[in-house]
């Protein structure tokens, strides 16, 4: 990672798990970097989605670009409890996932996230989401459609200011 990037904290999950949270989260860093190689053991293809501060209601929209190297597609969720950030992490491969979660800290305007996946099937795909939410994000967890494999990683970064 740049300089600019310091490790909050990473997880590789010794057994299968549903979800895996980040709690605590300081707020001394610009941004945040959110990275997870994924995969589940159980189904041929899942989806996974992210909340903050434990907020279930529906705060969260997206828009996200689908494309697989002969087509392309897009879709949108407004005003959902959760929103689809990664659309197939698949059975036996790995799905790389990135989100970069700008302005966390900033109490004055909502949240934006940038996310890009891409999985063995040679998906790629990347969208925006927004959560109507000015407190800062203290909390993140990540849920999936079923559970994450064991051997899965997710790791957390502060980006410091430029």
């Amino acid at each position: 990672m740049a300089k600019t990037y310091e490790a909050i904290a990473s997880q590789t999950l010794g057994s299968a798990a549903s979800s895996v949270s980040f709690t605590s989260i300081p707020g001394t860093y610009t941004d945040l970097f959110f990275v997870a190689q994924i995969s589940n053991a159980v189904a041929a293809s899942a989806v996974a989605w992210m909340r903050f501060n434990g907020i279930t209601s529906s705060i969260y929209s997206l828009t996200k670009l689908i494309g697989n190297g002969y087509s392309a597609s897009s879709y949108r969720q407004s005003n959902t409890s959760i929103a689809y950030i990664v659309d197939a992490y698949r059975q036996n491969e790995i799905t790389v996932f990135t989100a970069n979660i700008m302005s966390y800290s900033n109490s004055a305007i909502y949240k934006t996230v940038l996310t890009t996946d891409a999985n063995g099937a040679a998906d790629a795909n990347r969208g925006t989401m927004l959560a109507r939410l000015t407190d800062a994000i203290t909390s993140i967890v990540f849920v999936g459609g079923t559970n994450f494999a064991a051997g899965s990683t997710f790791s957390l970064y502060g980006i410091k200011a430029a």
